[in-house]
């Protein structure tokens, strides 16, 4: 089982106690949890939810410092992520390999946290703590994804 992202002290210890990169992240998840919800119809989402997820894409993201500081580079992984999600969507009713990929896709946010772990922690951290912010983002086994598309899609 995956440990959830929103355990604020395994962040911390995984972005070497630097806050701004703690508070990113936690921004990033809220905002793609709601921008998923809302694009799959399949959690309703509350009114202050959708509020509070564009006042964090619109202003929250340029006021963090870690953002700030390195927006020439997250930026266009944050983009990444989310042309990848777009593509896993549709990739995600036809059964085999383009559902296993679709499957990884889900989850590119993941890729935003390990260029954060370098840019706080150099190469080798990123690569010592990628599998644990990989681990992080992961929220289900292909299994039940599957098996959910299965029974959408049929």
């Amino acid at each position: 089982m995956a440990v959830p992202l929103n355990d604020v002290a395994v962040l911390r210890g995984l972005f070497l106690g630097v806050e701004p990169a703690v508070d990113l992240a936690l921004m990033l998840v809220k905002i793609a949890d709601v921008w998923d919800n809302l694009a799959d119809g399949d959690v309703p989402v509350a009114p202050g939810a959708i509020h509070e997820a564009f006042m964090l894409s619109l202003f929250g993201l340029r006021g963090n410092p870690f953002y700030k500081l390195h927006e020439d580079m997250l930026l266009p992984v944050m983009m990444m992520s989310a042309v990848n999600w777009r593509i896993s969507t549709a990739m995600q009713a036809t059964p085999g390999q383009d559902r296993e990929m679709a499957h990884a896709d889900r989850y590119r946010l993941a890729d935003v946290f390990i260029l954060m772990a370098q840019l706080i922690g150099g190469h080798e951290h990123a690569l010592q703590v990628g599998p644990v912010l990989k681990r992080l983002c992961q929220k289900e086994a292909f299994e039940v994804f599957d098996a959910e598309m299965r029974q959408r899609y049929g």
